[in-house]
């Protein structure tokens, strides 16, 4: 029965190959399709090592795989058919189809500077200024600048958290470490006078591949409200296939949590914002690079959109991965807000 299942998942990846193409030919995207055929491969091999070993699929690897936002057929191991995987194509990756209620509060009732969460600081020369917290004053002595253009920010993967802290690399149906560091990001562009709006609407439960249309929403509704935005930016967690590290760098002696910055391309969907987004994105490399070396380790471009294509200026930011601990990423988001903060106030 073992060698059944094994043969079967070398089948389905072989007929991946053959598929894509097929689909190349005739002129269709083939990664969707690709990439359900390893989906349903490691379902296939999921229930026992061997048979992981056999059709030599890790188990890190097989939660990458399962773990991407994929659209289309999505995974099952049942129904396979040539009409249904060539349907699939029209589907774009990290662009599902459904979207699911929040039982979250609408954004509206959310929409508070981050000002409200924090421990009260009120900054005496911009951006420059330290993001410490002095003792003995209120909240009202908060000072937005209304002249600083506003942020704001969310998680599409509210799930992701980080494994020394939390044992688990996701949540299940919970917010993970990540909205602790995304509210720290909003916290310190508050205590340097920017209006920060953190949306901590859950994106990714029940169902994980319909996060980015849910989380579009979320983008969409903070256009209704606020049409110029200084920057829109999804908070996230890396995660990289065999990786069992954490990715820091050391600044004054103290490790921060490496990020990397996403920026999608116009490669499978129109984005004409893609190239401004790209802007924004090597300005802040550059400006970490010469700041705090190391901190940001690179811009990447990816297919998808990303819901980049609202709006821009919009990033997506990876902090650390799974094996960095929440102080890692607490202290490089710290670091980072610094960095943000500069670039907006150029730019504005």
């Amino acid at each position: 029965m073992a060698i059944d299942f094994v043969a079967l998942g070398k089948w389905f990846l072989r007929a991946g190959v053959a598929l894509t193409v097929l689909v190349i030919g005739l002129g269709y995207d083939p990664a969707p399709c690709f990439q359900t055929l390893a989906g349903w491969a490691y379902h296939i091999s999921s229930n026992s090592r061997d048979y992981l070993v056999d059709l030599e699929v890790s188990e890190t690897s097989g939660e990458f795989m399962l773990k991407q936002n994929i659209g289309g057929l999505g995974y099952s191991p049942s129904g396979i058919s040539l009409k249904q995987l060539l349907g699939s194509t029209g589907v774009v990756i990290n662009e599902p189809v459904d979207m699911v209620v929040s039982h979250m509060q609408p954004i509206r009732g959310l929409t508070t500077t981050a000002s409200a969460m924090m421990e009260p600081w009120v900054p005496t020369a911009g951006p420059e200024a330290s993001t410490g917290s002095q003792e003995g004053e209120s909240e009202a002595d908060i000072v937005i600048d209304e002249r600083y253009p506003p942020v704001a920010i969310y998680c599409t993967h509210s799930s992701e958290t980080y494994m020394p802290d939390d044992n688990r690399t996701h949540t299940n149906g919970e917010r993970g470490l990540i909205n602790d560091v995304a509210l720290e990001l909003a916290k310190g562009l508050s205590q340097l006078s920017f209006r920060a709006v953190f949306v901590d609407t859950v994106h990714d439960s029940p169902e994980y591949t319909e996060s980015y249309v849910k989380s579009r929403e979320t983008v969409k509704q903070l256009l209704e409200e606020d049409s110029h935005w200084g920057a829109i930016i999804d908070v996230h967690r890396d995660s990289i296939p065999g990786q069992k590290s954490p990715a820091v760098v050391d600044v004054n002696g103290k490790k921060a949590a490496q990020m990397l910055i996403i920026v999608g391309s116009d490669q499978r969907k129109d984005n004409p914002e893609w190239e401004k987004n790209l802007e924004f994105a090597e300005k802040l490399y550059s400006e970490a690079e010469n700041n705090y070396p190391g901190l940001v380790r690179g811009v990447r471009i990816k297919p998808g959109t990303y819901n980049q294509d609202l709006y821009s200026p919009s990033i997506l930011l990876e902090v650390g991965n799974e094996y960095n601990s929440l102080e890692d990423a607490s202290y490089g988001v710290t670091l980072f807000t610094e960095i943000l903060a500069r670039v907006l106030l150029e730019g504005n």
